[in-house]
């Protein structure tokens, strides 16, 4: 199965957004012809800036020791790729 290693808190918004949409679309720099099931494996680092915003805006996260790193933590199908999307 294929992988993608996403930073936290990012990887755990796509599993645990409460149906808000909040993490429905991977921005990257790079362009994938892969489609359907992947793992979702979460780095070892935090992005710490995202973080807080996240939490000056609001949103619910768990604490910085309870993300996990390191490992995988779901699957998602992908189900396209593009150059441009609004997020």
């Amino acid at each position: 199965m294929k992988c993608l290693t996403i930073k936290q808190p990012w990887a755990w918004l796509i599993f645990n957004d409460c149906g808000i949409g909040l993490k429905d679309i991977e921005n990257r720099t790079w362009h994938t012809n892969i489609r359907g099931t992947v793992a979702i494996h979460t780095s070892k680092t935090i992005d710490i800036q995202a973080y807080n915003i996240l939490l000056e805006e609001e949103h619910t996260l768990p604490q910085l020791e309870e993300l996990e790193l390191g490992q995988i933590i779901g699957v998602v199908d992908i189900v396209d790729s593009v150059n441009d999307y609004p997020s």
